[in-house]
């Protein structure tokens, strides 16, 4: 009895609210058999969510160096066409000066989270995936994304 009485408190303080729960998503398979491989320096698979931002899973990282340029291609598999889709319109509210692709039916703009945080990217949507070029100036950008598009729609 003396034990209880040495542990209970008559002060009203409440006990800290947890944080909230960061929802965890399967993990990714390593996709980078899409991914060119010229100029690639490595890859690596991210466990779960890619750009440091919790709505998103992991996926695959391409590192790419070309003289003086450096950049990175990710690639992040959904459940379906509309949750990329989705995926996509979440992080382009994201990005800093985010403005449209028209032809391409992506964004490009300022990465503001993360360890990408200030670099440029180019997101876009190809099905199931989510995609970016990131690090690169929108024109070399665009030209880099085609290709990478091109090769994620294959099989």
């Amino acid at each position: 009895m003396v034990l209880f009485a040495g542990c209970s408190s008559s002060s009203q303080s409440r006990p800290p609210e947890p944080a909230p729960a960061i929802e965890k998503h399967a993990a990714q398979a390593d996709e980078s058999r899409k991914m060119p491989a010229e100029n690639r320096t490595s890859t690596e698979v991210v466990v779960d969510h890619m750009f440091d931002r919790p709505g998103l899973p992991g996926g695959t990282v391409g590192h790419y160096k070309k003289g003086a340029k450096q950049w990175d291609l990710v690639l992040v598999k959904s459940t379906s066409p509309g949750t990329a889709a989705t995926w996509l319109l979440d992080y382009e509210n994201e990005l800093d000066g985010a403005k449209l692709i028209p032809s391409f039916g992506g964004f490009f703009g300022t990465e503001t989270l993360g360890k990408g945080k200030g670099r440029p990217v180019f997101v876009f949507t190809k099905g199931v995936w989510l995609a970016a070029v990131v690090g690169l100036p929108q024109g070399d950008a665009d030209l880099v994304a085609r290709d990478f598009a091109a090769r994620v729609g294959l099989k």
